[in-house]
């Protein structure tokens, strides 16, 4: 291979000048990484919700549309199960005083509870006094036990402020519209949709691009505001624990408290991976100086993306939260192939000084490696395509990612080693003193070489074994599902499972679904024959298995209809509600009552309505995008409106179009990332059967461990939905690494048998250290609270255990269905 030689050759020499002054290299090294370190003090996860949708989905642009008619939804619950009764006068004083200091944030609008829900059956108020307004059960002349009634049956406070059984109950907390935020969004879609059209000037395609970037900074300072009002009421919900058990809920709280974890996660097990690693590397190459080197350059390399992403101010969100973990995997890796090729070189006894023989190892590695992060590059690149923002830039920031290991690996690793060796460290030498080497030498009959052998002698039960692995993973991805349980994504233990759980199973649900439905006529919903088909879908809605708490305008008639039923006035009481009586209470109703009671419902012209509902995400056996099918053909078959004027809106929805599109994406463009990391084989074996065959032990890890999911039930989420990149970019390295050292030593000894021993004695050693230092240090994140940390741990130890046994077993096989032994 002279061109390979001389390749070889010219790195080794260029390396070698580094290598001669490794001060002045960490020096520069420093002198970039400190700033970044600098930089960290600036990074910060995405907690918006905006991070959880897609940022073209129609349904968003829709849904922000509602909000302008309808009011935000921007609420969250606080939820109390008191020690006393809900309705004892000492509870109500304690959930009062918690309402009058929730309500004085500045970041909050109003408080809705027990204490403050409008009364007008105790006593009764009548029908025409409902324009002088309400009393609330602590006002003068409300009979309690007449209000204890009244709210357990108001269909708008039952099931949403208490529960059917009244032990427990919940305060509403509306949070402040964010105007600079809403202004810019409905700024954005203009320009957009001018845009869409053709209709954009430079000049407004200059003020787009502004407005884009200050709508983005806008979203990160909102979500911030967020964090910190989050953090705030949570310390006033500690000052008022002697209620009872208290718990902070709603979609708001979830988003953050997703971050939260996630970030939690990344400090302290990212600390506790690295030890864990460092204690795996130390153990299995018993060298002081690789286990420092090593592990502090995978910990800079990622300390340096995210500090650059920090300067950047490029937040990283839920979806792409496992960067940090997979960078750190993948610089390992090729850390542990240099280290591995170091120590070859010193075990066959070459004499030659410590920079050289570090050079040599670069040299030879230098080739499998460039093609290991363009490979990789090409495949996370391929995501681009998806279209999806946090996909788009999972691919971006990977890229980045990838350069940065490289340049780690090849000028701050072995710099370090040289600084460390001079002050008295051992190198990376004496097979007998590493588990690696434990075997025997380099070049004697090792456990690695058998198992090379063994794949060769053994090459029909491997194949069947692995076809029937594929289609056994392949059955199991059939069952593959993606949800969006926000409680099932913490441990029954933690507090805010229990908080969660206790509003989705007695207070209504978590996540909120919409209906709206609009007329081309002011008045329209007052008119009966409407209200009456509005009636029965709420009903149709509220029998749903999985829907917790509805609330429309026929909540607001069944009110009125109980007011009727016990007017002062013997005459009304049998009144029938009709369009007139409608009418006449709209213009006789406060404005403030207006606003908080109809609003929500119905457009100021009465032309647009809307039916909320909260879903209950505990419910056994949910199937999300079957509840969509099943309203969406109800309101297709009894129809409010034209068909073209109803739509099933809300964050439930916007939610599970994130899911299915981010499941979609991966499924299309799979065969794009295949076809492209086929063709970087291509260029680096020029073999198109070594192109192909090295597919094989790359696909199968991805079927394995989406197989693994199908078949345990566990669905794919905001987190998970990403582990088929993953598992490529893990498996991806070892098989470039094993390839190119195979086809080198066929070329000198032309023999498949002699070239999968080398290559086993040699690859299959950094193969195996890569997979054994990362699964157990991986391990740790099973202890998290966050149980898409504790799936990321299990799948990617998974993903490292197959990828191994596909290249160390059944690579070979394949490798060897066409061999030459003489």
């Amino acid at each position: 291979m002279p061109e390979a030689h001389d390749q070889r050759s010219g790195s080794q020499t260029a390396l070698s000048r580094i290598l001669d002054h490794p001060a002045l290299t960490l020096g520069v090294w420093l002198a970039l990484f400190v700033p970044c370190l600098v930089g960290l003090s600036h990074f910060r996860l995405d907690a918006s919700s905006d991070s959880l949708v897609l940022e073209q989905d129609e349904d968003l642009r829709y849904y922000d549309d509602t909000r302008t008619t309808f009011g935000t939804d921007s609420s969250l619950i606080v939820v109390a199960r008191p020690n006393a009764g809900v309705f004892e006068p000492a509870t109500l004083e304690m959930l009062e005083a918690l309402s009058v200091e929730l309500a004085a944030d500045e970041g909050v609008v109003s408080v809705l509870g027990v204490t403050r829900a409008p009364l007008f059956l105790s006593p009764p108020t009548g029908l025409f006094r409902l324009a002088d307004g309400y009393r609330t059960i602590a006002a003068d002349g409300v009979a309690p036990d007449m209000a204890q009634a009244e709210i357990l049956s108001n269909p708008l406070y039952s099931s949403a402020l208490i529960s059917k059984d009244g032990r427990t109950t919940a305060l509403q907390v509306s949070l402040a519209v964010e105007e600079p935020l809403l202004l810019l969004e409905q700024e954005r879609y203009r320009y957009r949709d001018l845009e869409a059209t053709g209709q954009l000037d430079s000049a407004g395609r200059r003020r787009l691009e502004e407005v884009e970037k200050e709508y983005h900074q806008e979203v990160l300072a909102a979500a911030d505001r967020r964090q910190a009002l989050i953090s705030r009421l949570r310390e006033v919900l500690d000052r008022h624990r002697e209620i009872g058990l208290v718990e902070l809920g709603g979609l708001p709280m979830i988003t953050v408290d997703i971050i939260r974890y996630i970030r939690r996660d990344l400090v302290v097990f990212g600390v506790a991976s690295i030890l864990f690693v460092m204690l795996a590397v130390a153990v299995l190459f018993r060298s002081m100086v690789w286990t420092i080197g090593i592990t502090l350059n995978c910990a800079t390399t990622v300390l340096a993306l995210l500090g650059i992403l920090g300067w950047m101010d490029w937040r990283v969100t839920v979806v792409t939260s496992n960067l940090a973990s997979l960078l750190f995997i993948l610089t390992l890796a090729m850390s542990i192939h240099i280290a591995i090729r170091h120590r070859e070189r010193t075990s066959v006894g070459e004499a030659e000084s410590l920079s050289r023989s570090l050079a040599g190892a670069l040299g030879h590695v230098f080739v499998p490696c460039v093609f290991t992060v363009l490979t990789t590059m090409v495949g996370f690149g391929s995501l681009y395509l998806s279209g999806l923002r946090p996909v788009m830039d999972f691919a971006l920031m990977m890229a980045m990612g990838l350069a940065l290991a490289f340049a780690s690996c090849f000028l701050v690793l072995p710099s370090l080693i040289m600084l460390l060796s001079s002050r008295g460290g051992a190198g990376l030498s004496g097979a007998s003193r590493s588990v690696v080497g434990t075997s025997g030498r380099l070049g004697e009959d090792s456990l690695f070489q058998r198992t090379g052998r063994w794949s060769l002698a053994n090459q029909a039960p491997i194949l069947v074994s692995a076809v029937a692995i594929t289609a056994f993973s392949l059955m199991g991805i059939m069952r593959l599902g993606v949800e969006n349980s926000f409680v099932d994504y913490f441990k029954q233990s933690t507090p805010i499972y229990r908080g969660m759980q206790l509003i989705d199973s007695q207070l209504g649900g978590t996540t909120p679904l919409e209906v709206v439905a609009e007329l081309d006529r002011a008045d329209g919903w007052l008119d009966m024959d409407r209200l009456a088909a509005l009636g029965e879908f709420h009903d149709w809605l509220e029998q749903q298995p999985e829907i917790g708490h509805v609330s429309s305008l026929h909540s607001l008639i069944g009110i009125l209809k109980q007011v009727i039923a016990s007017d002062p006035n013997p005459a009304l009481r049998t009144a029938q509600i009709n369009t007139f009586i409608l009418r006449t209470i709209r213009e006789r109703v406060p404005e403030d009552v207006a606003a908080s009671a109809l609003r929500p419902f119905v457009s100021a012209d009465y032309s647009q309505t809307r039916v909320t509902a909260r879903v209950v995400e505990s419910t056994v056996g949910i199937d999300r995008e079957e509840l969509l099918e099943r309203i969406q053909r109800r309101l297709e078959e009894e129809p409010l409106v034209a068909e073209d004027k109803q739509r099933v809106t809300g964050m439930f929805v916007l939610y599970n179009n994130m899911l299915q599109s981010l499941f979609s994406s991966q499924v299309s463009t799979l065969a794009a990332v295949l076809i492209a990391i086929a063709v970087m084989f291509w260029l680096l074996l020029r073999s198109l059967r070594l192109s192909l065959i090295a597919l094989v032990p790359n696909i199968l890890p991805v079927c394995v461990v989406l197989g693994a999911l199908g078949w345990a039930g566990v669905p794919l989420d905001m987190m998970t939905i990403m582990i088929a990149a993953i598992t490529l970019g893990i498996s991806v390295d070892d098989t470039v690494h094993y390839l190119y050292r195979y086809r080198r030593e066929l070329q000198e000894t032309g023999h498949v048998l002699a070239a999968v021993e080398r290559s086993h004695d040699t690859v299959g050693r950094a193969m195996f250290a890569t997979t054994a230092a990362v699964t157990f240090g991986f391990a740790i994140l099973m202890i998290s609270n966050f149980k898409p940390t504790i799936y990321f741990g299990l799948l990617t130890g998974l993903a490292m255990v197959t990828a191994l046994l596909a290249d160390a077993v059944l690579l070979p096989a394949l490798l060897g269905l066409r061999r030459s032994q003489r």
